[in-house]
């Protein structure tokens, strides 16, 4: 599996597939919290999930949200990246436990 570089940053991305952008209501629930969130890109893979409520990378979350062509999921994912407020938005990546389906309106 290769990555590819990001010129700004000069860091190897090693995502599997490109990511939607995306703004889906969602809600993040782990062990000891559940809480309104919003996605802002997903991928079958993973994605990120804005939001100012703290989760530490490794964290095993459950997702609920709807995909861009309406289908329901509820997924289970681990944080892989925390987003502090130096970067673009505030939050988490997620890799999801298995792969998304759903999101291309030619699957239905």
């Amino acid at each position: 599996m290769g990555g590819r570089s990001t010129e700004a940053s000069g860091m190897t991305e090693l995502r599997r597939s490109e990511r939607l952008r995306v703004t889906i209501d969602a809600i993040v629930e782990s062990e000891s919290q559940r809480f309104d969130a919003l996605m802002r890109d997903l991928s079958p893979f993973g994605g990120f999930v804005s939001s100012e409520e703290p989760v530490r990378p490794g964290t095993l979350v459950k997702l609920h949200f709807e995909s861009p062509v309406g289908v329901p999921h509820q997924i289970e994912a681990r944080v892989i990246r925390v987003a502090g407020r130096r970067d673009d938005h505030i939050g988490f990546g997620v890799e999801f436990a298995s792969p998304l389906d759903g999101l291309d309106p030619g699957e239905h």
